[in-house]
């Protein structure tokens, strides 16, 4: 990646498979970046902490204050998806195949609001 990662940003990321599987997000797909840990101290590892983002808005109704919707071109994604605030997930920096672009700071402040309510900050 040409650029340091920053708050908000929107990549593209491969996600593990899941044994057994589940319901969380598996494969290539964007992702929010939501925290930066060498931004405190230094890490044993290179990772960022991100939130999936999926395509598939069925179970994400609008009136659900849980996830967020976004629009096709906002962050430069490709299609409408929806953030999945409740799919918290640490990864490797190798695992980021990709760069779409920055959400805006109204979107950004959301996720926080939301965060803050699931982790009880």
């Amino acid at each position: 990646m040409s650029r340091q990662l920053k708050i908000g940003d929107v990549i593209e990321i491969t996600y593990p498979r899941k044994v057994p599987k589940g319901h969380e997000q598996e494969g290539r797909r964007p992702a929010v970046v939501i925290g930066i840990p060498e931004k405190v101290d230094v890490t044993r590892y290179p990772i960022v902490i991100t939130i999936p983002l999926t395509t598939n808005l069925g179970n994400c109704s609008t009136e659900n204050k849980l996830y967020i919707r976004l629009n096709q071109g906002e962050g430069n994604l490709l299609q409408e998806s929806v953030i999945l605030t409740d799919q918290i997930v640490s990864v490797d920096i190798t695992r980021i195949t990709g760069l779409f672009g920055i959400l805006n700071e109204s979107t950004i402040k959301s996720i926080r609001n939301i965060l803050k309510q699931i982790l009880e900050l």
